[in-house]
């Protein structure tokens, strides 16, 4: 009973350090994926600037329908996030970071743009070098159109809000 004990420390260690060495995020990987949110979804581009730092051009677009005199229409929204990651190498990584984004609207020849920031917090588990999934914590700033809103109840507002978001990624 003992060895069956053994092997099975034995192997479960070895599984842990594969694991470990086949994390992904390294300096030069790219990838893509999808984030969601309670409030959007977005795909995103992941490039690994170091082994530390990665570099999140986003981009979303929704059909809205802005009621009053305005048609459906389109929503674009690009942005852009900053991740700091810690630990890396290692399977779960923690990190910080910035996303920066805008919700724009073009409707009956108008163009309406909310724009955002958001400082994040959030954790990074990798499958294998290939897949991760991540969860953040975002405390959001928006400050929306003077004349219409894509995106909150009120123009010319200022928001600040919380957001929590899942995101699943894929690496080459």
């Amino acid at each position: 009973m003992k060895s069956l004990y053994r092997v099975l420390f034995i192997l479960t260690l070895a599984l842990l350090c594969t694991s470990i060495v086949w994390a992904g995020g390294t300096k030069g990987q790219v990838g893509f994926g999808f984030k969601v949110t309670d409030q959007s979804s977005v795909i995103h581009a992941r490039f690994w600037a170091s082994d530390k730092l990665t570099i999140e051009p986003t981009f979303g677009i929704a059909w809205v329908d802005p009621g009053s005199s305005y048609s459906t229409t389109k929503r674009f929204a690009p942005g852009i996030g900053l991740l700091y990651h810690f630990r890396p190498g290692l399977e779960l990584r923690p990190y910080i970071g910035m996303r920066f984004e805008a919700a724009i609207l073009n409707a009956s020849g108008e163009s309406f743009a909310d724009i955002g920031i958001a400082p994040l917090f959030g954790c990074q588990y990798f499958f294998s070098e290939h897949f991760s999934v991540s969860g953040e914590y975002l405390i959001t700033y928006v400050k929306t159109d003077k004349e219409f809103s894509a995106t909150m109840p009120y123009s010319d507002a200022t928001y600040i809000n919380t957001t929590q978001a899942v995101l699943v990624n894929f690496y080459f």
